[in-house]
């Protein structure tokens, strides 16, 4: 991999980075500003409020003492409103914990598999390693799954409204909950009750311009169940987010052309198509919306002319107008890449498609409902019910698609490519434009007999046949996703026979349209050349109804379910020399569906030509039902120790089990400081989209062998190269295997300080992967047979040198279990609440620190990915930063408040293990420094990112109150990372959108009666 990381604007304090470094960066900023709690002090009630008992998330047994075994974060519906938190998503994407893999909404942007979801990746582990629940209780999985082989829950399906607070277990937690704990759990509670009526709206807007948002949410309840014994509320939300292309942000997003970055050995490339470098190198002709052609013989095996502007008189009508120089011919002579088919005076159209077509942050509408009513029937037995409606809607769009492609291989692995010699158009270089065309349907050979002069051919009079380079400009290509959900919860909650008991049942469904709009439909594409129906002279002239024959909208309509009934009790069996020891056991069973039907199966008959062009063949289809038994003992040894056992036993109808057992224990030193430690073990099962499913294709860059790129002359195919790893599902695969351990303490100094430390680390074994496919590359391009399992599909071949061997276009293989696992790390708090007398201050500190994340594999090659890009092919790019961090305070005056949140994202390496690059801690291929052309020095790595966000709040009477968020206050910039991937330009998306943003302001109006 030849990328290279590059500097960025950062406009913030570099104080918030020491400060988040560390235990000791911690506590001196505590010193400094007292701060407000993770784990005991942040869930603690006042000291005049009784403590109730309740269940944290991570165990069965209800307790009054809310000091967890395990790393535990609480953050209250108060914490996100100081934030300007609007969304569930919001809440999960600002985590700590949350690193490589994760994935926001901005990915549905950007040609993600998972389009118009978000999910959330604790410890870098990725989104199927993380278990998201509401109430304790499963959601059902997105449709679509993330890179088609995970399945997840996407954040975008649970109301902000509700939210009374969210609880993040930073452990893994199979023991209580079963499959997918293994990196932490994020469980959003939702309130009991709700008394009176709050209606909020907002509007905000970036100072830059875009991006705009509005909403409205509101929440009426009544019945106290203290009182009347019964409560009921509904709620409602709607959100309007706006789309942010890049065009409407400045360098270096906002375009393709990035020669402007050069290191001591070269400049970043121009990448406008048929773009000019700086250094007068002319890079090729590309396709754009103005079509370009190039005379061949009748046969389509010789070159008989230069390329050129297919109409001439209409030039290149919004585009740039590039004329070939001596000196750009004279420069790629000099560097080794002579210019082939373009001579000096050639006029051609310059095309930038980041500017022109792509979107940083896609369209998106919100809109909800819940209701819920809760009964007490007696002091020992309550019931609820509850039901959430959430509908979800996406809309992006992207560059139109190129008459120029290749097809995704299907089920069957059959491909289709107009970038070279088929049945349809014969000879050595693809896709071209007949000289006769005849009607649709002619089964015989169109010649001057049965069929009339291309007019889209100038040189069919000639008798010669126009190679084609376009973009459909007239058709655009857009996207969007409708996804809507309904989920019903019932329980009981009582006491009998000295059991605390607790019965649920819940349900829910997820149904998806996802609608593909300007796709090209492959035989319809061959039908329109050859019968001249479309009209490449002048596309403003074409019919709707040509059009849409070319491109049907490709609509897939997909659901997903799930039902469970779950049931636990506990009651206390003995008294110990510490307290009471308890017992919890139970019971439950859920079943799990998904049918994603393939977006583009193959057809009928095998015919590879009766498919779509780019779209991803994915789908997975398949049910299953899982029963489980659990016990949790919690034993207060001593006055001072408490060791806790739990365990679960999972068994899945389709034919495996797992049982999961975990040991923690807590010891209390004196009143100040408590020691804490878990071992665990864990699984995830093998997910529906990796047993059932059709093949799914992902895309990497990478970079030929040098011998390869010199036959090339050097000329710049091949370095890179984009491949698809195409991936097959398997029965097979057996579930992924977890071990994890942790260790802390938690330091409360004073009533009003709180501190913890936790160490941590997970073992996973059997991780689902494809096989390491990079000896099968060997063998493609050393010319040697392929090895087993794995099939090699060349890619579009060096239009200069069409007779040599292409680049890969597709690697073919299947799942497998294959390796292992290590990641070990740190996690801090620091929380305070204190009186000033003019005000009450709160601050909370929190950082996740991932001291080392390594894979390895069968062979025993050890790659390590903390602090670099990888694992890039799992996270496309966006890398593992080793630390993340957040500290808010807020100052409290009574009618006014004022909080500052602080959020901090750590540098990486621009390498990844699993993409090329052999080695750690290092920048790549020895480029140590690079500069713009204005002779700022830029570094081989991404830079750390700190952004600050403000929210003020005043209350204007009783009854109305307003708010002001300055989102990305020091309008900090996104750091340039020439790594991305999915047309995302020099940004992390996973990571750094609020630099992308830029300053964002945002007004709330706030009423409650």
């Amino acid at each position: 991999m030849k990328q290279k990381s590059l500097r960025s604007g950062l406009l913030a304090t570099t104080t918030i980075r020491g400060i988040l470094s560390g235990v000791a960066g911690l506590a001196i900023a505590v010193a400094a500003m007292p701060a407000a709690a993770q784990d005991a002090a942040a869930a603690a009630p006042a000291a005049d409020e009784p403590a109730a008992e309740v269940v944290i998330t991570g165990s069965i047994i209800r307790r009054k003492n809310l000091v967890s075994n395990s790393p535990l974060t609480v953050i209250t519906a108060g914490d996100l409103e100081a934030r300007g938190i609007t969304t569930t998503q919001d809440v999960a994407q600002r985590l700590p914990g949350n690193n490589g893999g994760t994935m926001t909404n901005n990915w549905s942007a950007n040609g993600n598999f998972a389009a118009g979801a978000s999910a959330i990746s604790l410890r870098g582990l990725t989104s199927n390693s993380t278990l998201v629940l509401t109430d304790g209780l499963r959601l059902s999985y997105y449709p679509l799954a993330d890179d088609a082989t995970r399945n997840f829950v996407d954040l975008n399906t649970i109301p902000s409204a509700i939210i009374d607070r969210v609880e993040v277990l930073g452990d893994g937690a199979s023991s209580t909950y079963g499959a997918d704990a293994i990196a932490g759990v994020v469980n959003i509670i939702t309130k009991k009750q709700f008394q009176g009526f709050t209606a909020k709206g907002f509007v905000g807007t970036s100072e830059q311009g875009g991006a705009d948002q509005r909403g409205i949410s509101a929440i009426w309840g009544t019945g106290s169940l203290a009182e009347d014994g019964w409560n009921f509320y509904v709620s409602g939300e709607y959100q309007k987010d706006d789309m942010l292309k890049f065009s409407e942000r400045g360098y270096p997003y906002n375009t393709a052309d990035q020669s402007d970055t050069c290191n001591a050995v070269s400049c970043r490339t121009n990448g406008v198509q048929n773009g000019i470098q700086f250094d007068n190198r002319f890079l090729g002709v590309g396709t754009t919306t103005v079509a370009t052609v190039r005379p061949y013989n009748a046969a389509a095996t010789a070159v008989a002319g230069s390329w050129r502007i297919l109409n001439q008189a209409d030039g290149c009508r919004d585009l740039d107008t590039v004329t070939i120089s001596q000196a750009n011919i004279d420069a790629n002579a000099a560097a080794g890449a002579p210019v082939g088919g373009v001579p000096v005076g050639t006029k051609l159209c310059q095309q930038d498609n980041i500017n022109k077509y792509s979107v940083a942050i896609p369209e998106v509408d919100r809109t909800s409902f819940s209701a819920r009513f809760t009964k007490r029937f007696s002091d020992t037995l309550e019931g609820y019910g509850s039901l959430t409606l959430y509908n979800s809607k996406t809309y992006n769009e992207t560059r139109p698609r190129s008459a120029r492609d290749q097809a995704t291989p299907g089920a069957a692995g059959t491909t289709y490519s107009t970038a070279a010699g088929s049945a349809d158009f014969p000879g050595a270089f693809g896709l071209y434009l007949p000289i006769y065309v005849c009607p649709r349907g002619t089964t015989v050979a169109c010649t001057s007999t049965n069929g009339t002069l291309n007019p889209n051919n100038p040189f069919a009079a000639s008798n010669q046949v126009a190679r084609l380079s376009y973009y459909f400009g007239d058709i655009p290509y857009f996207t969007t996703t409708d996804s809507k959900t309904t989920r019903f919860a019932a329980g009981l909650q009582g006491e009998s026979m000295g059991w605390d008991w607790d019965l649920g049942i819940s349900g829910m469904e997820t149904s998806l349209e996802y609608a593909q709009h300007g796709r090209l439909y492959i035989q319809h594409l061959i039908d329109v050349v050859k019968d001249g129906s479309y009209n490449f002279v002048n596309p403003s002239q074409n019919t709707q109804a040509v059009r849409d024959y070319l491109s049907p909208t490709k609509i897939q309509d997909s659901k997903s379910q799930t039902a469970a009934i779950h049931f636990s009790a506990a009651r206390p069996l003995m008294e110990l020399a510490g307290g009471t020891l308890q017992l919890g056991v139970g019971a439950d069973i859920r079943y799990e569906m998904v049918d994603n039907p393939s977006a583009n199966p193959d057809p009928v008959g095998g015919d590879p030509r009766q498919r779509y062009f780019t779209i991803n063949p994915f789908g997975a289809k398949g049910q299953r039902t899982v029963a489980a038994a659990f016990f949790e003992l919690d034993a207060p040894l001593t006055s001072n120790w408490e060791v806790n056992f739990s365990g679960r036993y999972d068994d899945y109808s389709t034919g495996f089990g797992a049982f999961s057992p975990k040991i923690s224990s807590k010891f209390k030193a004196n009143d100040k400081l408590a020691f804490r430690g878990t071992l665990s073990k864990g699984f995830r099962a093998p997910a529906i989209a990796e047993t059932n499913a059709d093949p799914s294709t992902g895309f990497i860059t990478l970079s030929a062998p040098d011998d390869f790129i010199a036959a090339h002359n050097n000329n710049g195919y091949g370095d890179p190269y984009s491949v698809g790893l195409t991936t097959v599902s398997s029965t097979t695969l057996k579930p992924e295997k977890s071990e994890s351990a942790s260790a802390g303490f938690v330091f409360t100094p004073t009533r009003n300080l709180s501190f913890t430390f936790d160490w941590w680390k997970i073992h996973k074994d059997d991780i689902i992967q494809g096989g390491d496919y990079a000896p099968a590359l060997d063998a493609y391009f050393a010319g040697q047979p392929i090895p087993a399992g794995f099939n090699v599909v060349p890619g579009q071949a060096d239009p200069n040198f069409p007779n040599l061997l292409p680049t890969p276009g597709f690697i073919q293989y299947g799942l497998i279990n294959l390796s292992a696992q290590d990641i070990a790390g740190v996690d801090v708090s620091a929380s305070g609440r204190f009186d000033l007398g003019f005000a009450k201050l709160t601050s909370t500190a929190e950082a996740s620190y991932i001291q080392y994340f390594t894979q390895t594999y069968p062979s025993g090659t050890k790659a390590r990915y903390d602090g670099t890009l990888g694992n890039n092919q799992i996270t496309s790019g966006s890398g593992t930063p080793k630390l993340r961090g957040n500290w808010q305070s807020t100052l409290d005056f009574g009618k006014a408040s004022v909080t500052a949140t602080a959020y901090y994202t750590s540098g990486y390496k621009s390498i990844a293990a699993d993409n090329g690059d052999d080695y750690y801690g290092t920048c790549e291929e020895g480029h140590t420094a690079a500069t713009y052309r204005n002779g700022d020095v830029i570094t081989c790595n991404v830079d750390a990112f700190t952004y600050i966000d403000l929210h003020g709040e005043y209350q204007l009477t009783d009854n109305y109150s307003v708010q002001l968020d300055i989102l990305n206050a020091f309008d900090a910039a996104a750091p340039q990372d020439p790594s991305s991937t999915y047309q995302i330009t020099n940004y992390n998306v996973a990571f750094h959108s609020p630099g992308l943003v830029g300053r964002y302001v945002k007004l709330t109006g706030k009423v409650t009666f």
